[in-house]
């Protein structure tokens, strides 16, 4: 009971800390603005009341303490003050619109969780068996494909085609409230939406939890792991795509028009409405939060207590199966040629690097493939467009890998480091970080950069930079998890510290971890990138961008279906091989060095 009443405590304190975060990042962001918001909000709106323009100028006009100090106590007692475009209090605004979202949100991720624990069990059951390949095959490609392509295909099949469903809003306008169909009418505007979101998600969950029921296994007794040992052992990666699942609402909300906070915080910004787009911000990291405190919790308090800390190695000792010390290798240079070599011998490791290759030799030559000519038609053909947003869709996502690589890292050492002195604090940081959801921190950099400029455009660099902080977050648990692993093991074999150890020792360690985090982060990357652009927040030109050109076209109608099939199939290469790529090598890594990791 002392241990169950300690972990409540400090999970409490986590939960404390990534509010706090989440408000500090957000204030932080936001006021780096060179002016207050009304300077963005004048030119789009010149008739905004006097009166509100004097208030919220007040506000801006007090130090920066005070305003923080302000700004925290407004946020968490419902205090989002007035919409000048909506013409309403902005709690209400908000209240009206958060339901409709935590249905999708909260449908989707249950039924997420059920079949990826599901299909993580069946993959248990077949290790080493072919069946396990082939049955991996159908989650990778529901993750390989954009959200924004689920939707298309759902709106086409089971709107235009068939007529069996309405296409966009979440109610048939006209629709009193005592009317009978009401209830009807919404499920059936919610059915599209909600399968676009769980169609999108399921992907990641099931390959995710199949990996943590690995995991486990690996570390476990020889007895077989359970189902929620394997949740928890995936429960960085489960966090890290509960706010990705988040985003994919927000993305399916403006796809659909369905009136949730996703499509309130995107009009918010076409507007300007500055306090909508705050509260709708922290209304959603808030659930995102709130989700992962109350997953981790059950999930832990679930497991037995001998199991507690299994994705630790607490309680496991050297492996039975570890490989002779004669036969390790003596030096990171040694192991690393055994790796590519194991790496090579894979051909789904092989396929998946070359198509991976194309791609980068794509972004590298398309825009010296395109055409020159700068008319309406040639600049705007589908497979100018396609050459043109290879680069972004390529150099972003892998730039970022390498940005989150080394935060992370740095970070997880550190957080391994100070873990028994303070744990709650640090994680509680990690958790803020990926609660922010990637399209409401881009939506929050793009009203930076247009205060600063009368343009929102992002270069390569800086966009990388900002798409890697969830990315960081996830790699600094991953990291830390196999940094405090590494050092209980060294403890037990009487080998010192981990820093004082050859880096043999527990390289491959912290390897296997960040490759562990980075298969998961750099595929939903370029997915970000791609939705981003096509919610036209960051204007990369990305085939995200293509996208959104037939979107408001009306392609789907007129039937040129090049503009939509070449950005869907050329992201769902890209981020099919870098998943496969990244999972091929940790599979590697973390067999060849069993006795390690």
């Amino acid at each position: 009971m002392d241990r169950t009443l300690s972990y409540v405590v400090r999970r409490l304190l986590v939960l404390v800390v990534g509010i706090l975060v989440i408000l500090t990042a957000e204030f932080v962001i936001l006021r780096v603005m060179p002016d207050d918001p009304m300077m963005l909000s004048e030119p789009r709106d010149p008739y905004v009341p006097q009166e509100y323009l004097d208030e919220v100028r007040a506000i801006f006009g007090e130090p920066l303490y005070v305003q923080y100090f302000q700004f925290i106590g407004d946020m968490l007692t419902g205090e989002f003050y007035w919409s000048y475009w909506y013409e309403d209090d902005v709690s209400t605004i908000i209240f009206d619109s958060v339901g409709r979202t935590l249905l999708l949100f909260m449908s989707a991720l249950c039924v997420c969780l059920f079949l990826g624990a599901l299909f993580a069990y069946l993959t248990s059951r077949l290790r080493g068996h072919v069946g396990r390949q082939l049955l991996s095959f159908v989650p990778l490609a529901m993750l390989a494909l954009p959200v924004v392509g689920w939707a298309w295909m759902m709106a086409f099949v089971f709107s235009v085609q068939f007529d069996l469903l309405p296409l966009g809003g979440h109610m048939t306008p006209g629709l009193g409230p005592d009317d009978p169909s009401r209830l009807m009418d919404f499920i059936e505007h919610s059915i599209l939406p909600l399968a676009s979101v769980i169609l999108a998600s399921l992907g990641m969950f099931a390959l995710a939890l199949r990996d943590g029921q690995d995991r486990a296994a690996a570390a476990s007794s020889p007895e077989r792991p359970s189902l929620r040992d394997g949740l928890f052992v995936a429960m960085p990666s489960v966090q890290f795509l509960v706010a990705t699942t988040m985003c994919f609402v927000i993305v399916i909300e403006v796809f659909f028009s369905y009136r949730g906070l996703g499509w309130t915080l995107i009009w918010g910004l076409d507007r300007f409405d500055y306090f909508v787009i705050q509260a709708a911000v922290f209304v959603i990291a808030i659930i995102v939060l709130l989700t992962n405190f109350a997953i981790e919790t059950v999930v832990t308090l679930a497991r037995p207590k001998r199991r507690l800390d299994l994705y630790l190695r607490e309680d496991r000792g050297p492996s039975p199966a570890a490989p002779a010390e004669a036969a390790r290798p003596s030096s990171l240079a040694g192991g690393a040629k055994g790796v590519v070599t194991d790496y090579l011998r894979s051909p789904v490791g092989v396929v998946s690097l070359l198509v991976l290759l194309g791609m980068v030799a794509l972004a590298v030559v398309g825009p010296m493939l395109s055409s020159d000519d700068m008319s309406y038609e040639a600049f705007y053909s589908s497979s100018n467009m396609f050459l043109d947003g290879a680069t972004a869709m390529v150099a972003v996502p892998l730039l970022a890998a390498v940005f989150a690589s080394v935060v992370g890292v740095a970070l997880g050492v550190l957080m391994g480091l100070i873990r028994p002195y303070a744990d709650g604090f640090v994680a509680g940081v990690m958790q803020g970080m990926m609660a922010i959801t990637v399209v409401c921190l881009m939506l929050l950099v793009s009203m930076v950069r247009w205060a600063e400029s009368s343009a929102g455009d992002l270069g390569y660099l800086t966009a990388s930079l900002d798409f890697m902080l969830p990315v960081a977050a996830l790699v600094t648990l991953f990291v830390c998890h196999g940094f405090v692993s590494a050092r209980k093991r060294l403890a037990a074999a009487g080998g010192g510290s981990v820093l004082g150890a050859p880096p043999v020792r527990y390289g491959p360690s912290m390897a296997s971890w960040t490759l562990g985090a980075l298969k998961y982060g750099v595929p939903m990357t370029a997915v970000a990138v791609f939705v981003c652009d096509f919610l036209n927040i960051t204007r990369l030109e990305s085939w995200g961008h293509s996208l959104e050109f037939a979107y408001y076209q009306n392609m789907l109608l007129t039937g040129e279906w090049d503009y939509v099939l070449l950005p869907l199939i050329g992201a769902f290469l890209l981020v099919g091989s870098m998943f496969l790529v990244l999972d091929t090598l940790e599979r590697v890594v973390r067999t060849r060095f069993a006795h390690l990791v």
